[in-house]
């Protein structure tokens, strides 16, 4: 009968009864203290955590109440500043006549630099007003290569509409006024040989003996 796992001598048993109660046991106090420190590090995250988040509303609380502080009272910080320049001012010399020394001889200085600032500033001017004219002019041709093709064209349509319709405006005025014309002619001459034939007729009854009213 061959030996099993856990039995036989030492050569062929790698494992006996007590080593395997010992690993089980060992496994099962691994465990728990896997287990043990998981809980541990989840506490110590919770608290790192809840400390971060106090810490992070105590400094918005803080830079809110110094903020507030700047823009509600500005005089208020810069008042101590102006009395202690005043104070200088007014006991020490020196500080005035340092001004006044620096005051005059930087205002040469200052001139040039400010000129240099404008003249420079004119000359940068010019040139980005002579690319804008030029760009602006390029984009003008541009443009006009289609916008005066096209009034051209609206124009002269308009042209040819407006004398199209002036032609036929003042032919039909013609024609009226030839017809009107031609109508009055054939009016008067209807009515002279009206005159003409009746006339006649009674010179016939009066050459007959009879006697007619013509009237």
């Amino acid at each position: 009968m061959e030996p099993s796992l856990f039995q036989g001598d030492d050569k062929t048993a790698p494992l006996t009864g007590a080593t395997q109660e010992g690993v089980a046991q060992k496994t099962e106090s691994m465990i728990d203290t896997a287990i043990q420190e998981a809980g541990s590090l989840r506490d110590k995250t919770r608290d790192v955590v809840g400390k971060t988040k106090d810490m992070a509303a105590r400094s918005t609380e803080s830079v809110k109440k110094t903020s507030k502080g700047l823009v509600t009272n500005p005089g208020e910080y810069l008042k101590p500043v102006a009395e202690k320049a005043g104070w200088y001012w007014s006991n020490l010399p020196f500080v005035r006549w340092f001004t006044y020394t620096a005051s005059i001889f930087s205002s040469v200085p200052i001139a040039i630099f400010v000129s240099w600032l404008a003249i420079t500033g004119l000359i940068v001017f010019s040139i980005a007003s002579i690319g804008f004219l030029i760009s602006e002019g390029f984009f003008f041709l541009l443009g006009g290569a289609v916008f005066v093709p096209v009034v051209g064209f609206v124009l002269v349509a308009a042209l040819g509409t407006g004398a199209f319709f002036s032609f036929a405006y003042y032919g039909l005025r013609a024609f009226k006024y030839v017809t009107n014309r031609v109508l009055t002619a054939l009016g008067l001459l209807s009515k002279e040989v009206e005159v003409d034939s009746h006339g006649v007729y009674v010179g016939y009854k009066r050459g007959m003996g009879h006697v007619y009213d013509t009237r």
